[in-house]
């Protein structure tokens, strides 16, 4: 079944919980995500359709044929414990229709505005992990670019080893005249006593919700279910806290950067994994893929700590990695009608820097746009190849 592109473009502010509690009487500031993970989205995804199909949602909920002409969803588009067959690759934030992702965790920049990209050390240091390589600046005052965004154009020429003339902006502007792709719009609310017109005492809240700018839009792509039941056209649909609305548009397929990996030595070839969206390895935040030991190697700088293993059946040693503050993830379970248990995921953005041997160049670029770890059918774990 062909893709098909989903666009979200922001008819109001949105809000999106992460994974912090907000308590009544307890918590006073929460913020919103942007962007939302493939698990907010898939709610929105599936409503749509049923709502285009017209279907039965007491009878979809039951698993029963929901479909006015007879016929059963829930193969395709799964249930309160599943997804079926559907599929998502995103969400991804896209001005003017080009995508924009999370800088990788390589790219440093200094105060006279210059770029560079974290290379591991020559020089292997003794640390609790093993004797690593670790990411090493050219040196002082070179600071990562966590919590900005890279346009398409800029990540491939990341992937292919070139720094110069990238378009960097933040996530979030710090002012309205300011650069960025989506604005924050704090509100405060408090609770009160009717009978007595007053406030109630520690009832004091306030959201961050976040206002896309008017270029920006999000998109996810939709696989596994068919062309037909896609709605057609323009349509408004909730979305996020608060049932604030969306502008939806259906058609196209993503423009993602291409691959690139150095094979200029003999024996092996060297490239990084580049996460574009966050990935789960174990429940307990494990950052290494399922599988992998760590090992020793000799190399012509002595002896060094790798983590050998398979990504999707390809074999690699990871030598280094630059890696962000875990995201906690939780969510809404619909079977059970409560929280789900919060989860640590390595950030999108997050940099694998990897060898492997001469003869699985091929493997390695079919690893180019795939997934890897858990809930991949979500969006997770979505992978770029590049240059090292």
């Amino acid at each position: 079944m062909p893709a098909t592109l989903w666009k979200f473009s922001a008819m109001d502010c949105f809000f999106f919980r992460d994974g912090s509690p907000m308590n009544i009487g307890e918590s006073a500031w929460v913020d919103s995500i942007f962007p939302p993970t493939g698990q907010t989205l898939q709610g929105a995804i599936r409503a749509a359709m049923l709502d285009y199909l017209d279907a039965d949602i007491v009878a979809f909920q039951q698993g029963r044929d929901c479909l006015p002409e007879g016929g059963s969803l829930k193969e395709e588009i799964g249930d309160a414990c599943s997804l079926g067959r559907l599929r998502l690759t995103g969400p991804f934030p896209a001005r003017n229709d080009e995508l924009f992702f999370p800088a990788p965790l390589d790219l440093v920049k200094n105060q006279n505005e210059q770029f560079r990209l974290l290379l591991p050390s020559l020089e292997p240091v003794q640390c609790d992990l093993g004797v690593i390589r670790l990411p090493t600046a050219p040196g002082p005052g070179w600071k990562p670019q966590a919590g900005n965004y890279i346009s398409a154009a800029g990540l491939e020429k990341i992937l292919q080893g070139n720094y110069n003339d990238l378009e960097i902006m933040p996530l979030i502007a710090a002012a309205k005249n300011h650069p960025g792709l989506v604005d924050r719009e704090p509100k405060i609310g408090l609770a009160r006593d009717n009978t007595q017109r007053t406030t109630i005492e520690g009832m004091l809240f306030a959201v961050a919700s976040v206002r896309p700018r008017k270029d920006v839009a999000l998109l996810v792509q939709v696989n596994g279910v068919s062309t037909a039941h896609h709605p057609s056209g323009s349509f408004l649909q909730k979305l996020g806290g608060e049932g604030k609305l969306a502008a939806v548009t259906t058609g196209g397929s993503l423009q993602l950067p291409s691959s690139c990996i150095n094979n200029e030595q003999p024996d092996c070839i060297r490239f990084k994994i580049v996460f574009i969206t966050q990935a789960l390895f174990a429940d307990n935040g494990n950052w290494l893929p399922e599988g992998f030991e760590q090992q020793e190697r000799e190399t012509k700088i002595g002896t060094i700590t790798v983590w050998h293993g398979a990504v999707n059946g390809c074999p690699l040693d990871i030598v280094s990695a630059c890696i962000g503050k875990a995201q906690k993830t939780g969510g809404w379970n619909l079977a059970q009608w409560q929280s789900k248990p919060l989860r640590s995921f390595i950030p999108a953005g997050s940099v694998f820097f990897c060898k492997a041997a001469a003869e699985q160049e091929e493997a390695v670029l079919a690893l180019h746009d795939s997934k890897i770890g858990k809930d991949i059918e979500y969006g997770f774990g979505h992978i770029l190849i590049g240059k090292w």
